[in-house]
């Protein structure tokens, strides 16, 4: 079969970031599929390579973490319109796989349904409009009943709808309730196995964006109160990239803390360095209800790597920490509830590795690239 993937932001290994999408594609052309992955790059101009089998054709449309809004819905119409056009100079595909977000991507692949007949997969990475209109970041009634009704044309023209989170599949079948919704989380590659590397001290890492749906104060309040409490054996790292990362570097300062330490984005070789470094992966999102639907990837890469897995959001992630015995639930707002909860696993070192150990056979039991590519491949028509 040929398909064209839509993916505004793919990642390679090398640039690091989510891999989902690098699994999957590498899973179709595995699987026999002629694959022609469409994404952007910040260059001046178009690039097509092969990776691992597949081919990705980079639009040059630039995008950064820092853009505000109008600049980032500029890009994401650029690309919906770039890719529609891209695609009908390709050889006809059987089936377009289209991942959000943002929401826009769907455009493209509604565009090539109407057009040139071409049935298509819709992937929900994040509940778009949902989170921007809950967030207060799409205020304007226009833009809300425009989007909303841009979702539920995207969801009831797709084959078939695949969703990366319980909250995510239930949202998606409210809408459309007559269509297969499939539920396929984010995955890790639980391949790699890296031997722990010794150090004395207990090392809490946030990895991803640091952006404000991520609100990583949350973090810098936890450092400080362990300072304050002189909790020695704690150092805090946040490694990544985004546009809150210097209001939080100005906080630590404010706070003037010696025990959080900041990091660049990393590939996913250097990550894996890391996270050999680190004890605990903390996971953080604002507090709002909302934010509970996400699937973050680096939960479940720090599940393949053996880490005990702190979330800050209620909902299926702390139900997953807490029925499996890998981590724990902390609240957001109270500081104090991560150096209580954190305090056991400090003074009992059989504790942590039976969490650690607990972390690594959930990854292999139930997030394996393996075995959530094949329930994607699975989804092929």
């Amino acid at each position: 079969m040929r398909i064209v993937y839509l993916h505004q932001y793919f990642n390679t290994p090398a640039q690091g970031g989510s891999l989902r999408s690098y699994y999957i594609a590498q899973a179709m052309a595995k699987a026999g599929h002629d694959v022609h992955l469409i994404t952007t790059h910040n260059q001046e101009t178009a690039q097509t390579i092969e990776i691992e089998g597949f081919t990705v054709h980079y639009l040059p449309i630039a995008y950064q973490n820092a853009f505000g809004f109008w600049q980032r819905i500029k890009a994401f119409f650029y690309f919906a319109q770039a890719s529609y056009k891209l695609v009908q100079h390709l050889p006809t595909p059987d089936l377009v796989y289209a991942t959000s977000t943002p929401l826009t991507v769907g455009l493209s692949a509604l565009w090539l349904k109407k057009k040139l007949k071409i049935p298509y997969i819709f992937e929900v990475r994040d509940l778009w409009p949902l989170v921007p209109i809950e967030l207060g970041i799409l205020r304007n009634p226009v833009g809300k009943w425009l989007t909303r009704r841009w979702e539920k044309q995207i969801y009831r023209q797709a084959k078939k709808i695949i969703a990366l989170s319980p909250a995510m599949q239930a949202h998606v079948k409210a809408i459309v309730p007559e269509k297969t919704v499939e539920m396929v989380s984010n995955m890790a590659d639980t391949s790699v196995v890296l031997p722990a590397s010794p150090t004395d001290k207990c090392i809490v890492a946030y990895f991803g964006t640091i952006g404000y749906a991520n609100h990583l104060e949350y973090l810098v309040e936890i450092a400080k109160e362990a300072q304050t409490q002189q909790q020695n054996a704690l150092e805090f790292w946040i490694v990544g990239k985004g546009a809150r990362m210097e209001a939080v570097k100005d906080l630590a300062r404010q706070y003037a803390l010696s025990n959080i330490h900041f990091f660049e984005h990393q590939s996913t070789q250097d990550l894996q360095v890391m996270m050999q470094k680190v004890t605990v992966v903390y996971v953080s999102f604002l507090a709002h209800p909302v934010l509970a639907t996400t699937s973050p990837n680096k939960f479940f890469e720090a599940l393949a790597h053996s880490k005990l897995c702190v979330v800050n959001v209620e909902g299926w992630l702390r139900e997953l920490v807490e029925q499996n015995g890998c981590g724990f639930y902390a609240s957001p707002t109270e500081p104090q509830d991560f150096i209580e909860k954190i305090k056991p696993f400090l003074q009992n070192p059989a504790l942590l590795a039976e969490h650690q150990r607990q972390a690594r056979l959930l990854a292999e039991r139930a997030f394996s690239t393996e075995i959530l590519t094949a329930k994607i491949l699975a989804c092929l028509p």
